[in-house]
């Protein structure tokens, strides 16, 4: 493989990364979309977070869309890292409440959102 190559390939493994969804940047999204919601979260420890309502416009929504899990009134701990979602096996950004509350949030601030 030639060295142009190489140096080509590597600018583009760099872009992907520079694209790539950062869990900071997911979480603060979250984080205030859900609010704006209406929902109620806390963070219990460093990264882990407690959904203590779910808001019923949003678990509502799921049970129009009724496609995968349902979204529960409640989750005792969330996480937006990766790592400790595997360490804790706790829900991440790809749970259905997060998915959910991302979508009806976008979708109240937008046309083309669905849950």
């Amino acid at each position: 493989m030639s060295a142009q190559r190489v140096a080509q390939i590597r600018e583009d493994m760099e872009r992907a990364e520079a694209r790539r969804l950062q869990p900071g940047y997911i979480r603060s999204f979250f984080l205030e979309a859900f609010e704006r919601l209406g929902g109620r979260i806390t963070e219990r420890e460093p990264g882990r977070y407690e959904i203590t309502s779910v808001p019923g416009s949003v678990r509502e929504r799921d049970r129009q869309i009724g496609i995968g899990a349902p979204v529960l009134p409640r989750y005792e701990r969330i996480t937006f890292d990766k790592h400790l979602a595997l360490a804790a096996r706790a829900p991440t950004s790809s749970a259905p409440d997060i998915r959910c509350s991302t979508r009806r949030s976008t979708s109240r601030w937008s046309v083309t959102a669905t849950c």
